[in-house]
């Protein structure tokens, strides 16, 4: 039984406007290159300034986030998905995909969805750990995507959150998106552009 479906076709359906998405996009990893791993969802941005930039989503059942017994959050749960997103970082979409217009393309951030992390007074310390490691995970192109409620709760906004938030329903990308997305990055001690090393990551740089 997928038990990840109708959670897919949430997240697809909150997309859609300004992504075009596919399911089950088969994956090369950047390093293991001997080693296909297959991302939940893919998403192109519509948007033109960004279009040529491929993100994925690792998607969870948000049941197992919560560890009843103990009744607080579940870290390892929250840690795991996070180094699963983390591998589609980079990754090349298989050259023999069904879909060739997603050939070549690799992937630029990634996103672990629901991640409904909060961090407020009544947060508790595991609450603070999965939010610590979201934080951390920043630094590997791995953000959270989460719907919240909005209009008293009359409307739902789905966030893309990278460190900031980089885009949200009905806003679109933000003014610090271009610079999160295609900035020079850390490598060590040095800041480099780290875009320019993988063929494919900014199709339009590539056509330039």
């Amino acid at each position: 039984m997928d038990i990840e479906r109708p959670i897919r076709a949430e997240l697809i359906g909150a997309l859609l406007d300004d992504f075009a998405c596919v399911e089950h996009v088969p994956l090369r990893h950047a390093l293991f290159t001997d080693r296909i791993i297959t991302c939940d969802v893919l998403a192109i941005p519509r948007d033109d300034r960004f279009s040529g930039l491929t993100i994925a989503f690792e998607v969870k059942c948000a049941e197992s986030a919560w560890c009843p017994s103990a009744g607080v959050t579940n870290v390892p749960f929250w840690t795991r998905a996070i180094k699963q997103a983390a591998d589609y970082v980079y990754a090349e979409v298989v050259s023999d995909f069904d879909d060739t217009s997603l050939h070549g393309r690799r992937i630029a951030a990634s996103f672990v969805y629901p991640a409904n992390i909060r961090r407020n007074a009544k947060s508790t310390e595991h609450d603070i750990r999965a939010w610590g490691a979201f934080e951390a995970a920043c630094h590997l192109r791995v953000g959270r995507a989460y719907i919240q409620d909005i209009l008293g709760g009359r409307a739902r906004c789905l966030n893309l959150y990278l460190g900031t938030e980089l885009w949200s329903t009905g806003k679109g990308f933000s003014s610090h998106a271009n610079g999160v997305l295609r900035g020079r990055r850390p490598l060590g001690s040095q800041q480099v552009d780290l875009l320019s090393f993988f063929p494919g990551i900014d199709v339009s740089l590539n056509q330039n």
